[in-house]
């Protein structure tokens, strides 16, 4: 508990320093660009408000596409995240650089990885999704990260062996069960694949996913 609360302190600190470093200007969000959030404890909210309802999810390494600005919050296709939450993800890749050389986690790598696969950087995806495995081979995201790679890479047969250790791992991950329901249809398991999208669809439904 005191190493979670001391990570969250230090992407705050992290954040400040970024934004004082790129200004107020540089760091402005509009509609229809991409972010990222910026702590594994960013929530979500069902309206732009501290005090509304909480989204069930965890932030993963997961972007989103603004739809709407509203003060100090964003409408994302997700739900709704505090503007200060979030880095967009041009600017993601040395945010998380920075993070991962002050106290490297399974999440902040795992994050630049994900800018990296929306840069097209794939190789390099790959070399932080494997950076997140060897830290951490009991959380279930640095599997999921290494198959998103792998499959960008055009290699399915290893995106669905990372996307089955990710699920063995974490039986509540919705979106490992769809990544590998499509790395499935990709190789022609149609009936597989199937079972895998209802197998998301129930875990999305009932449980708290790490990724949603």
């Amino acid at each position: 508990m005191r190493s979670r609360r001391l990570h969250a302190l230090l992407f705050s600190v992290i954040a400040f320093v970024a934004r004082a470093a790129y200004g107020d200007e540089d760091m402005q969000i509009v509609v229809g660009q991409r972010v990222m959030p910026v702590k594994d404890s960013t929530t979500m909210r069902t309206a732009p408000s501290a005090d509304a309802e909480l989204v069930a999810w965890r932030p993963g390494t997961c972007l989103m596409t603004v739809a709407e600005v509203k003060g100090g919050w964003l409408r994302t296709d997700r739900g709704w995240i505090m503007r200060s939450a979030v880095v967009p993800c041009d600017r993601a890749i040395a945010f998380f650089t920075v993070a991962i050389s002050r106290s490297p986690s399974v999440f902040a790598i795992c994050s630049r990885s994900g800018a990296r696969l929306d840069a097209n950087e794939y190789q390099a995806a790959l070399e932080d999704a494997n950076e997140a495995v060897r830290l951490d081979r009991t959380d279930a995201r640095g599997f999921f990260c290494r198959g998103l790679a792998a499959a960008s890479m055009g290699d399915m047969d290893s995106a669905f062996d990372d996307f089955g250790r990710a699920i063995a791992l974490d039986n509540g991950f919705a979106a490992a069960y769809n990544s590998r329901a499509m790395t499935r249809f990709r190789k022609g398991d149609f009936s597989a694949a199937v079972a895998d999208c209802v197998g998301g669809v129930i875990v999305r439904r009932w449980r708290t996913p790490w990724w949603t």
